[in-house]
């Protein structure tokens, strides 16, 4: 989850992920292959990096939503009210 919150922000590199999240590179890179076999990540090579992206704004939008929701459920805050759903949208 702490990698697609990161990459919510935009692209970065395993060096970059690594660092900011204070895990060995196998750890990180091990996850990040999880998220790619999900199609839940996209990569960009640049000479010898890699970099990382969400597939699209959706899943960020999702995991962001899924911790808002714990921490709702962890403070026993009202759940927000449903927004108006866009025309031909699904429901």
């Amino acid at each position: 989850m702490q990698l697609v919150l990161l990459l919510k922000d935009g692209e970065r590199n395993v060096g970059q992920l690594v660092e900011a999240l204070h895990l060995p590179q196998s750890t990180v890179s091990r996850h990040l292959a999880l998220l790619r076999s999900a199609d839940l990540v996209r990569t960009r090579r640049e000479t010898t990096s890699v970099y990382y992206r969400l597939a699209d704004g959706h899943v960020g939008r999702l995991v962001q939503e899924a911790f808002s929701h714990a921490q709702h459920e962890r403070l026993d805050l009202p759940d927000h009210p449903a927004p108006d759903a866009a025309p031909g949208g699904v429901h």
